[in-house]
């Protein structure tokens, strides 16, 4: 836990995968807290393993005690270092991975598309534009990869880019 202007930052505790465990990991007073995913196997984080910061969970108002969001969400990137979390490095490969099954894509192609992935995660001035790139190379996909990319990004791209990738 740890404080900031008027507010509480309670630590979040997240598998590799990125399933998510304790939102506020800093009350749990279990004396032999849960080190493995039970959905998965993968190993619990809870800091980033790029600088060690903490993965921030829930938020509470400090004079309140009131939470900021109800249930917060697994975040993609490390607000400290800005590097990706290891369960955002996993959907990059498999995006990749799934886009270099069809060979009816270029090698420029899927390059192009991979340096979009990290605007259609987030919300940025390029990720309009990042959506449409990659909806159009999408186009020229068969449905097999068609349908796996859909099953794989559609919970974990931004609004912005879900509303132009997947109408």
């Amino acid at each position: 836990m740890r404080y900031e202007d008027n507010l509480i930052y309670y630590t979040q505790e997240v598998c590799l995968n990125g399933h998510q465990l304790w939102t506020d990991s800093d009350q749990n007073k279990d004396p032999n807290p849960v080190q493995y995913c039970e959905d998965c196997g993968k190993k619990i984080i809870c800091t980033c393993q790029e600088c060690n910061s903490p993965i921030d969970g829930q938020i509470l108002y400090r004079e309140n005690m009131y939470p900021i969001e109800d249930d917060p969400s697994v975040p993609n990137f490390c607000r400290h270092c800005g590097m990706p979390y290891p369960w955002t490095v996993s959907i990059m490969k498999n995006t990749i991975e799934l886009l270099n099954l069809d060979n009816s894509l270029s090698n420029i192609q899927i390059e192009s598309v991979e340096k979009s992935i990290p605007d259609l995660l987030v919300d940025t001035p390029r990720t309009k534009v990042a959506a449409v790139k990659f909806k159009q190379i999408l186009s020229g996909t068969g449905s097999i990869v068609k349908e796996g990319l859909r099953e794989l990004l559609v919970d974990v791209v931004s609004e912005t880019a879900k509303k132009i990738l997947f109408p």
